[in-house]
């Protein structure tokens, strides 16, 4: 019984031990005996990983405010002229927007082949992949425009000739009212919540990552050898 005791505690204080230190000093230990290159590109890509879910909520902000104020000035009273919708920097900002989930998609892909065998970057890129790779298609979208507007091999604009009219529809794209971001018959949500996936994501990732390297973490502290099997 006092062995079970002592086992839980040891447990407790590697749990402890791992989540004071940065996430940092946790792959350090993780990659020893891995080589230097393969520790630094995986630090790169995971320093990464967080740069872009931060400004995706920052982008989210920058979409939100002008939004925000139309609605205001809309709503005034002694308003003498509607005010023109901030479409033009909604546009820029959600392409910006979109550019950050694809570089998260990129590098957490890029994460899951690791030569310290961390299963992690894997486990939450399967998680989260149908996400990612919705809002990559997005990005894409807006990186290849040119082919979604009228004459494009991916257009969906439809044109008519009737007697002596003509007329064509289509959505150039646009980030609309209710935080939607629509184009080609499409849409996708680029409100506060859906930053908070990113968010949520990569919450997991690093929650994950000490998770699955706290034996070997504590063992590094000490100056302790460890193998694959500890690991696990």
């Amino acid at each position: 019984m006092s062995n079970q005791s002592e086992n839980l505690v040891d447990a407790d204080q590697v749990y402890a031990v791992t989540r004071a230190w940065p996430i940092e000093m946790v792959i350090h230990a993780a990659f020893q005996g891995h080589g230097l290159p393969a520790k630094v590109r995986f630090e790169l890509g995971l320093n990464r990983v967080e740069i872009y879910v931060r400004a995706a909520q920052a982008q989210v902000a920058r979409l939100d405010a002008p939004v925000a104020e139309y609605l205001k000035s809309v709503a005034d009273e002694s308003l003498t002229a509607i005010p023109d919708y901030p479409s033009g920097p909604l546009i820029a900002n959600v392409h910006f927007y979109f550019i950050c989930w694809d570089v998260v998609a990129k590098e957490l892909a890029s994460l899951r082949t690791n030569t310290a065998g961390l299963s992690t970057p894997r486990n939450v890129w399967r998680k989260y992949r149908k996400s990612l790779e919705r809002y990559q298609e997005a990005r894409n979208h807006l990186e290849h425009y040119s082919e979604r507007l009228p004459m494009g091999k991916h257009s969906e604009w439809r044109h008519r000739r009737e007697d002596k009219f003509e007329t064509i529809q289509g959505d150039p794209g646009a980030v609309r009212l209710g935080a939607l971001f629509t184009i080609n018959g499409e849409e996708w949500d680029v409100s506060v919540a859906s930053a908070k996936i990113l968010e949520s994501l990569w919450e997991e990732l690093v929650e994950g990552l000490r998770s699955e390297t706290e034996v070997r973490f504590a063992a590094w502290l000490k100056g302790e050898p460890f193998s694959k099997r500890d690991c696990n």
